[in-house]
């Protein structure tokens, strides 16, 4: 199975202008671009984007490949855990969508479909956050970053001081991109064909508050429609449906990722699969470090996530999209028939029984005998 990968200005660059780029390395790109997009934009607009790509970059490019069955178990589940237990496997890290003919995630605008192709991600402690609160060009308080009345129900300012951030970026495109969706940024032909070569998906940016003492679906669990702050699409909306479905997975990640459990699967190199699983049942951990070494080095540095589970437990029928499915359905909780309590549970662990983490409690089927029914439109 293929799977999209995040946006990266300095590839898209460098694949259409080889020349200009043959020689600029990323850090040097980034740290021009960022400097000037403050200076035109402050700390918000492309230069959110911009350091995104750069902490990503510097982490080695760390990637969750996230595989059809166990997405649709992520989206349909209640999180009544702590925020406390949120903890982010790497600074910044990319969610990448299989590259498959229905989405997992799909929306429709105007005459257009939609599908959400990676989420990147970059988490800054409440540690972080207060260290960076008075520098030019790096993040805001928590006080101006957070006064949208949609976030009230959380006391944000009351936990100022506690609070830390999870910034998010979701791409996604149409399987072709229309000019219609660069004319508000130039009328100029060569500047159109320029973009289009570039091929940059639309943006939609929001910042995830980790307040203390709330629960992960108080914090995720209520949003509304709200137009993408950064994108080359200006006009649009992600749905909220589809919005919250990717910061469930998004949560599901730091769980699994943080967990040590058997749904994670290092991204090994496809000849070394067979015999690291072989490893892996036998317990030679020894021998699956040398595979993902091996992996590594040829600039693998990613995990697969529920790899068996290549077969969807939500069956859409052909056209339709993920958006327009739950619309019909009511809910997530009727997105799924004959099964039972797939949860996140917390386990301690530990001399002492001190040490918390996160695991997936794997859900119950009902009645095996019969077939998952798929939404009738």
């Amino acid at each position: 199975m293929q799977f999209h990968e995040p946006f990266l200005l300095w590839r898209g660059l460098k694949k259409v202008d080889k020349e200009t780029y043959r020689n600029v390395s990323w850090e040097e790109f980034y740290n021009r671009q960022i400097a000037k997009s403050i200076v035109v934009d402050g700390e918000s607009g492309t230069g959110a984007s911009l350091s995104m790509e750069k902490m990503w970059l510097s982490d080695g490019c760390p990637y969750y490949k996230i595989w059809p069955g166990v997405f649709d178990q992520f989206i349909s589940t209640r999180m009544d855990i702590d925020t406390q237990f949120l903890k982010s496997p790497h600074k910044a890290f990319a969610i990448n969508f299989p590259d498959i003919e229905e989405p997992l995630l799909s929306f429709k605008v105007k005459d257009d479909t939609f599908s959400i192709t990676s989420i990147l991600v970059e988490d800054f402690t409440s540690e972080e956050v207060n260290a960076t609160r008075d520098r030019v060009g790096l993040l805001k308080s928590v006080k101006n970053m957070f006064t949208d009345p949609a976030f009230a129900h959380l006391n944000i300012l009351e936990h100022e001081r506690e609070t830390g951030i999870i910034k998010v970026r979701i791409d996604f495109k149409t399987k072709e991109l229309s000019e219609r969706y660069i004319e508000d940024i130039t009328s100029d032909k060569e500047t159109v064909n320029f973009i289009k070569q570039v091929n940059p998906p639309g943006q939609f940016f929001r910042n995830i508050p980790v307040v203390p003492n709330r629960t992960i679906e108080e914090t995720i669990g209520i949003f509304v429609d709200t137009p993408a702050m950064v994108t080359n699409f200006s006009d649009e909306v992600i749905p909220a449906s589809v919005i919250e479905a990717c910061f469930r997975v998004l949560v599901g990640i730091y769980f699994v990722s943080t967990g040590s459990q058997k749904v994670l699967e290092y991204d090994v190199i496809s000849k070394h699969l067979n015999a690291y699983r072989k490893m892996r049942e036998d317990g030679n951990s020894k021998r699956c470090q040398e595979y993902e070494s091996k992996a590594k080095k040829k600039g693998k540095f990613g995990w697969n996530v529920g790899s068996e589970r290549k077969d969807r437990h939500l069956k859409l029928p052909k056209g339709m999209t993920y958006d327009e499915a739950l619309r019909d359905a009511g809910s997530r909780d009727l997105l799924y028939q004959h099964t039972r309590g797939g949860h996140w549970h917390t386990y301690k662990i530990g001399e002492g029984r001190k040490q918390v983490i996160v695991k997936w409690v794997e859900e119950t089927t009902v009645r095996k005998d019969l077939p998952i029914r798929p939404i009738k439109r």
